[in-house]
């Protein structure tokens, strides 16, 4: 009968021990997932900064010709290679560094893009650029949908009111 008590014993033992590993292990999961968001985001923000204080026209650039952002995203990949285990965190690094290169370039672009546009007086022509309907004859109007031969109840023709031309 004691020797039962042990093994009961020993049983519930294990099974504790396994729980706290198992909370462990995800409080583990939590820590890291938040380490890397906060490396992610830190670095873009950091390199954002870094562009809008230091550099030309919203681009700082090292030795004047390389665009930092894009440099450090490069750097810390390839310094994550041989991080082992916290290869994650590298990376996360490497991830706002690129996050933050591309958001610049979209906003160079859409910047661009926006003055190119802005003298048409179209509607949407900053959205559509040169597939703007307003442009191709297909001006939206009460009585279909955008580019579409739709009625406004939303039965029709799912041809385009200009046919399937060359501006599609």
């Amino acid at each position: 009968m004691a020797f039962m008590n042990v093994q009961k014993l020993a049983q519930k033992y294990e099974s504790a021990r396994n729980k706290l590993k198992s909370a462990a292990e995800k409080g583990d999961r939590a820590i890291h997932l938040g380490l890397t968001t906060v490396a992610t985001g830190g670095m873009a923000y950091a390199l954002g900064y870094a562009n809008e204080r230091y550099g030309e026209n919203g681009e700082f650039k090292l030795a004047g010709k390389v665009p930092a952002d894009f440099t450090a995203a490069a750097a810390f990949h390839l310094v994550a290679l041989g991080m082992g285990k916290y290869a994650d965190v590298g990376h996360a690094l490497g991830n706002g560094a690129i996050a933050e290169y591309l958001s610049r370039q979209g906003r160079v672009r859409g910047a661009a893009s926006k003055a190119a546009h802005a003298t048409t007086g179209a509607v949407g022509a900053q959205f559509y650029g040169p597939w703007n309907p307003a442009a191709m004859g297909h001006a939206p109007s009460l009585g279909h949908a955008p580019s579409m031969g739709w009625s406004a109840s939303g039965v029709g023709s799912h041809v385009p009111a200009g046919g399937w031309g060359p501006g599609y």
